[in-house]
């Protein structure tokens, strides 16, 4: 787009048709799939993280659920909120082997966010399983 674009940029005269029409394909797609802003804007209010522990630590006798829901609670107590306000929660874990199914999950949960409905409104949760820590990766510009 960028090399069409820079070929046009003394505008479409003696260029070929066919390199018009293309030109005019791509500005006709800019324009098609910009987002339009909306009243829904996500913001970050507080945040927290879990203690780094040491191998067969302190820490070593609570499982990582158990701990992402500390984390939750932190957060939420830092922010003001009441719990029923969490509409979304992200989680990275970066070694989930014996950790059971859905950590996230279980860490909403714990922190007393969702409230065990399943009628649709739950709690969306998500985890990022690499093994890397930068849970950074889910905010979103």
């Amino acid at each position: 787009m960028a090399v069409l674009a820079a070929l046009l940029r003394g505008g479409a005269r003696g260029r070929s048709p066919l390199l018009r029409r293309q030109m005019q394909e791509v500005r006709y797609a800019e324009r098609s799939y910009v987002s339009k802003p909306t009243l829904n804007e996500v913001v970050i209010v507080s945040a927290t993280r879990t203690p780094i522990g040491s191998f067969l630590g302190s820490l070593s006798s609570l499982p990582a659920p158990k701990l992402g829901s500390i984390a939750i609670q932190g957060a939420i107590e830092k922010a003001g909120i009441p719990k029923e306000e969490v509409k979304e929660a992200y989680m990275g874990n970066v070694l989930q082997g014996g950790e059971g199914q859905a950590p996230t999950r279980q860490a909403v949960l714990g922190a007393g966010c969702d409230g065990g409905r399943w009628d649709g409104e739950h709690v969306q949760r998500s985890l990022r399983n690499e093994q890397r820590s930068d849970t950074i990766w889910w905010c979103k510009a």
